[in-house]
């Protein structure tokens, strides 16, 4: 029990420590980043870090910009140090009113969400942490809206719709008190290749399946909000079924005008919204109005005629689903689809696309079970609390919550959330960058609720309000005197801003060359003479190249060094350019062996193997069969006669022992006297010109000889394998034979004469004129 508290109750002492003192910082980083910003003014000072603050002294002659601590110890006076406020709530400015379901009857909405609105104060890297509250209310307002496909196939759910509608009221009962229902139809554009323009067919477009239904229709919305489910029961008795050519349906031009209709449909502000679309069909999207010559984007706007008619049909193509999916969370509507079997898989990848604001169920025959799958859908939408914040540029916003589970992690949502109980999110703001104004907002709402906390955020720590009327005794020549030091003029420079600078600053000379402004590679500072260098260059003229960084932290000569005119002189121990390379040997050596197991380098403190070593030290050979070879007839002299004749050389020493256990890499192999196969396995290495090698017992199994009835059941075997092979061998012989015996016989019964077609007509003609008679006479042509 112990084990799962502890996490929250550090992260609750944490979160004291932020909210009390701004966060709990380790200011001992922070004379670094100070110093950084030491000779520019009060107000880069104390941006840079919030422990970073600013000496005011007149006659101080040290840095100025350091943590408070490190000032006065530099003899700073103590209420000349110059710090801004903390990042802070303003308590006096908090509206907090407590929880309370809706009040119909008062037209007093229900408060879900605490605080409601508050002050506070931000400075840059200084976050603060406030708690939200949020509770679901008893019987907060629904708006549900019924969206139906009319079409043809659809045609026996309507009819049980009609019955089904009166028990609606009992089913929105239990759900919550306070409930309204509205309700709509779909068909698709009624344009070719759409729908067809017979006008036969246009009048009745069933009127070949034999069935009497209504002149077709893209959405018509039947019934604005209601309590009366009379009316809703009225509206499904009028309505008639309709038809279309294709299996596509106009269903988001209906959910599109559904959503963005608010007012005339009289959405309410303070409620749930969802709406219901029971389908068997597939669904159109934005590009499928070019079809039917339909090209312009949809507006996202009402279209909605008097007579409850979409009039864009024609006019404007099909949504898309991210324009669907926009809208949905900026009225904050869910979308149930209900949907029939055959289409269900098609309605699954849809919800899967936008889960946030869709859920998916299967719709039985008859709409049996659409009862069913209203509650579930409901009952989803309340048990999830998602918050999201809308802020502006610069402010950093993360949520961490238990969700009353124990375990404390970063997240803007909880699951499972039951009506009645509290949930507590803590809510950091942290500003990472400088912002443009002195004021910003933030508005963190609930996904699916309209009540939301308003929060005006006044940034702090932008600027240093120093009174420099004080009396001092510094007179600035040319400049003004500001938080404790002179701002000199242009072309004027030092503490006093008496020193005037040369007609040509910032440029090199040495009496016969002038170079360019900080040899092109910075921008000069006239206030102070001095040259800003590029990222890349230093010096006083940025004249050098800026030493080298590590390849993997950025760092100017890896923090192991200083950088002196463009060249990185390391600490001891460190070398290479960026001082990167650490000249020790501990991670090379092993106590008694020599570096890199004497086969590889030690270079930047890292042994360098050869391709066929691994291991830190160069101490593993998985790929050594070779290696491996040269030591066999070692072994195998030492395990048979424990003799090391034959691991004697001039300059290589061999330690061999026999070990109970070893992490073979070699095995040697070699036949004994009574002439079974022996395996040897073994291990090495290498120290220096020392060879160990470290044995196991020989493992020599008995030689395997063969019996008679073996050989004679294998001889057996082998025979009566042959034998199946030749007999059907000269059994498909015969059968090939008779086949290609037949085929020459039909093959001769099927003899055709040469006959001419009697309908065919030769394409040539002869014509011969009477009178040139001696024109085609071949004798007379040369």
């Amino acid at each position: 029990m112990l084990a799962l508290k502890l996490p929250v109750i550090i992260y609750a002492v944490l979160l004291s420590c932020i909210i009390e003192s701004g966060w709990c910082l380790d200011c001992s980083v922070a004379p670094k980043i100070c110093n950084q910003n030491s000779d520019s003014d009060c107000a880069k000072c104390i941006q840079s870090h919030p422990c970073c603050t600013w000496c005011l002294d007149a006659d101080f002659k040290n840095k100025r910009c350091n943590t408070k601590e490190n000032l006065i110890n530099m003899n700073c006076t103590e209420t000349n140090i110059y710090s801004a406020n903390n990042s802070q709530i303003n308590d006096d400015k908090i509206i907090n009113k407590t929880f309370q379901n809706p009040i119909e009857e008062r037209n007093q909405p229900a408060i879900q969400i605490r605080p409601q609105k508050m002050n506070i104060q931000l400075r840059l890297n200084d976050p603060v942490t406030f708690k939200l509250e949020y509770k679901a209310a008893l019987d907060y307002p629904l708006d549900l809206y019924y969206l139906m496909d009319l079409t043809y196939s659809m045609r026996g759910d309507v009819a049980a719709m009609i019955n089904l509608g009166s028990e609606m009221a009992d089913l929105l009962k239990t759900l919550t008190k306070n409930y309204k229902i509205g309700f709509g139809y779909f068909m698709d554009k009624v344009v070719m290749p759409f729908s067809d323009n017979n006008k036969n067919l246009i009048e009745n477009p069933c009127r070949i399946s034999g069935y009497d239904c209504e002149k077709g229709y893209d959405f018509i919305h039947a019934l604005n909000f209601t309590t009366r489910i009379s009316e809703f029961t009225d509206k499904l008795k009028s309505s008639k079924i309709t038809a279309n050519l294709d299996d596509l349906e106009g269903g988001l031009d209906a959910i599109m005008q559904i959503i963005v209709c608010k007012d005339h449909m009289e959405w309410r502000t303070f409620s749930r919204k969802i709406i219901v679309i029971a389908t068997d069909g597939f669904l159109h999207f934005a590009g499928d109005g070019i079809l039917a010559g339909i090209t312009k984007k949809n507006p996202g706007i009402c279209l909605i005629g008097e007579d409850g008619s979409y009039t864009g049909a024609l006019e404007y193509d099909y949504p898309s689903l991210e324009e669907i999916y926009r809208k949905l969370v900026e009225y904050k509507v869910n979308l149930l689809f209900a949907a029939k079997r055959a289409v269900f898989s098609y309605y699954e990848q849809l919800e899967r696309t936008i889960p946030e604001v869709s859920s998916v169920g299967k719709l039985e025959e008859k709409s049996q079970n659409i009862f069913k799958l209203i509650e579930k859908s409901y009952m989803e939408v309340i048990s999830n609390a998602r918050f999201e914040a809308k802020t502006t540029d610069g402010i950093k916003v993360t949520f961490h919550s238990t969700c009353n589970k124990g375990e404390l992690k970063e997240t803007n949502s909880c699951d499972n959330i039951e009506i009645g109980k509290t949930y507590g999110f803590d809510v950091t703001l942290e500003l990472v960058e400088l912002p443009e104004n002195t004021t910003g907002r933030i508005v963190i709402e609930e996904m699916n609720l309209a009540e939301s906390i308003q929060i005006n955020v006044a940034y702090i720590g932008l600027e240093c309000e120093c009174d420099n009327e004080k009396q001092h005794n510094i007179e600035c020549v040319h400049g003004k005197f500001e938080c404790g030091k002179c701002i000199c003029d242009q072309n004027w420079a030092g503490y006093l801003c008496d020193k005037e600078c040369s007609k040509n600053p910032c440029r090199f000379t040495n009496g016969t060359y002038i170079s360019s402004t900080c040899f092109s590679r910075g921008d000069c500072d006239y206030t102070k003479c001095e040259c800003i260098c590029d990222s890349e260059y230093m010096g006083s003229y940025c004249e050098y190249n800026q030493c080298k960084r590590n390849q993997r932290t950025r760092r100017i000569c890896s923090d192991r060094g200083t950088c002196d005119k463009g060249i990185c002189l390391c600490h001891p121990m460190y070398g290479a350019e960026d001082c990167s390379c650490y000249k020790g040997t501990e991670k090379c050596t092993v106590p008694g062996k020599a570096l890199c197991n004497g086969v590889g380098n030690c270079t930047c403190g890292e042994c360098q193997c050869p391709k066929e070593y691994t291991g830190e030290r160069c101490e593993y050979c998985p790929s050594c069969e070779k290696v491996c070879e040269a030591y066999d007839d070692c072994i195998i002299s030492v395990a048979q006669n424990k003799t090391t004749g034959a691991c004697t050389t001039n300059e290589t020493q061999y330690i061999t022992a026999k070990v109970e256990k070893v992490e073979a890499k070699c095995r040697a192999r070699f036949f004994n006297e009574a002439g079974s196969q022996c395996e040897i396995e073994y291990t090495y290495s290498v120290i220096g010109n020392t060879i160990k090698l470290e044995y196991l017992d020989p493992n020599c199994p008995p030689p395997f000889y063969a019996s008679t009835p073996g050989i004679s059941a294998f001889v057996a075997v082998l025979l009566v394998g042959i034998s199946v092979l030749v007999i059907w061998k000269l059994n498909a012989t015969y059968k090939d034979k008779m086949a290609y015996k037949r085929f020459q016989e039909q093959l001769n019964k099927n003899k055709f004469a040469n006959e001419e077609n009697p309908i065919y007509r030769s394409p040539i003609r002869k014509y011969f004129n009477p009178n040139r008679s001696d024109m085609f006479d071949t004798d007379k042509m040369d």
